[in-house]
């Protein structure tokens, strides 16, 4: 909790609609969300964005630790060439999010201020690391966001234009639908044999609002 704004972390694996229901909570609730790979997207601009300003500090230490090449002409991140180099390394990929992730807390901190400042009763971190980056510690409440792997590989599909083995190989690098079922606090199943998410965010809401 900040102030008086008890923080939800919302996460899932790829595919499983997260943003969606972060939108849900949004229209329906009046909950406002931070998207922490936005937020990193912006940091790593070359001139920020919206929800950060470029952050000189991250992309510096990135340089330092994985060499000039990942840093593209025009001074932004060149995901491709950093993500050439830490894929194939379970080191190196610890190493990135050991230099990425107390960055992208502290400009989900600050939005969180401004949130309890605002005098917001809740506020999401919209994170799909979130037990990896350890965000959950902050978290007041954790809601999953699951769906079956054939909806998740076709939404992924449709969203990035790649294969359904690339989306397959991505879906078995992540967390299983039991992993948010054990460690989240509540689970929303997103697919077509629940086609009214809002009814699982109210009853959560009002779980919430009595614990």
């Amino acid at each position: 909790m900040i102030g008086n704004t008890q923080i939800i972390g919302l996460t899932g694996g790829s595919g499983s609609g997260k943003g969606y229901i972060a939108g849900l909570f949004a229209k329906h609730f009046g909950v406002d969300s931070i998207d922490t790979d936005a937020l990193y997207h912006d940091m790593t601009s070359a001139d920020g964005g919206a929800l950060a300003p470029r952050d000189d500090i991250l992309m510096s230490e990135l340089a330092a630790e994985f060499g000039d090449g990942v840093i593209a002409p025009d001074g932004s991140l060149d995901r491709a060439a950093l993500g050439g180099v830490v894929y194939s390394s379970p080191e190196k990929l610890k190493r990135l999010n050991g230099i990425t992730h107390p960055r992208i807390w502290l400009g989900t901190e600050k939005w969180l201020k401004k949130q309890s400042e605002a005098g917001a009763r809740y506020a999401i971190i919209d994170a799909p690391l979130l037990y990896e980056s350890r965000f959950n510690v902050y978290c007041d409440h954790v809601i999953g966001v699951i769906a079956d792997t054939p909806l998740r590989v076709r939404r992924i599909v449709a969203r990035d234009g790649i294969s359904e083995e690339a989306a397959l190989r991505r879906i078995s690098h992540q967390p299983n639908n039991k992993f948010f079922k054990d460690i989240c606090d509540f689970t929303i199943v997103n697919d077509d044999e629940h086609p009214n998410p809002e009814l699982q965010i109210g009853i959560i809401m009002q779980k919430m609002q009595i614990m």
